[in-house]
């Protein structure tokens, strides 16, 4: 506990503000034991769960888990040979890394609000792109490959990272626990859904097409609850961010 409050006094030189924090620290994790789930049904955490659910679940019915799954049978079926499929696979996985450490770097520049909204914006532009050129009679590869790697970027560079990090935000200590296993378990419900219904190789990916519309539908629904719902928590306490709850 000593290492921890030198620690903490590192990060807020403030005598009396550190102590303060560190009392209130302590006497949650105290608490932590006594906590049951009825707790997260209470009007005081009802909508924080209810925002972790849905961004846990947004995360993963946005589609992306349909793209890294069938990445190399989409681009065949768009007319690539086994070799090019393969490349651009790999282009997609570097797509995705270079964009979470972009992530890492922004994200308490710009706010984690503020990138849910542009990711859930950017993500609704592109999947409609990808479920069109799914759709189109002729193969528009390069578009195709574009368009993809677009939706990736701005996925990683917001959901795929910040929705951990909301998740961890907003729920009190006490809680913690148990509410992000409710929304890890609708994040993998989702990715279910995704590889469920998105198909296998077979005809010209129609259906597919038909789920990234779907998806597209979904990042709408994504944007309107980051304008309305998720509270920015950057910087702020456990109490203001409850506070911003309350009042959306």
């Amino acid at each position: 506990m000593r290492r921890g409050s030198r620690c903490w006094r590192k990060i807020n030189p403030d005598e009396a503000t550190a102590r303060q924090q560190l009392a209130a620290i302590q006497s949650a994790l105290q608490n932590e034991s006594q906590s049951q789930l009825s707790e997260l049904f209470t009007p005081r955490l009802r909508k924080a769960l209810i925002v972790g659910f849905c961004v846990a679940l947004f995360q993963q019915i946005t589609g992306i888990n349909a793209i890294f799954y069938y990445a190399p049978e989409i681009f065949k079926t768009a007319g690539v040979d086994v070799s090019g499929a393969m490349s651009f696979t790999v282009l997609i996985g570097l797509t995705l890394v270079i964009s979470t450490l972009l992530s890492m770097w922004i994200i308490d520049r710009v706010g984690r609000r503020s990138l849910l909204i542009f990711g859930s914006i950017g993500m609704t532009i592109a999947l409609t792109c990808i479920g069109m050129l799914f759709r189109a009679s002729e193969a528009h590869t390069t578009l195709l490959l574009l368009s993809i790697l677009a939706y990736v970027a701005i996925f990683a560079v917001s959901y795929g990272t910040v929705a951990y990090v909301i998740i961890a935000e907003i729920f009190p200590i006490q809680v913690r626990g148990v509410a992000v296993s409710i929304a890890t378990f609708a994040l993998w419900g989702g990715n279910f859904f995704v590889s469920r219904f998105f198909p296998g190789p077979r005809g010209k990916y129609q259906c597919g097409g038909h789920i990234l519309y779907f998806c597209r539908h979904i990042g709408g629904r994504a944007n309107f609850l980051s304008w309305t719902m998720v509270p920015e928590t950057k910087g702020k306490t456990l109490e203001e961010i409850e506070l911003e709850l309350h009042h959306k």
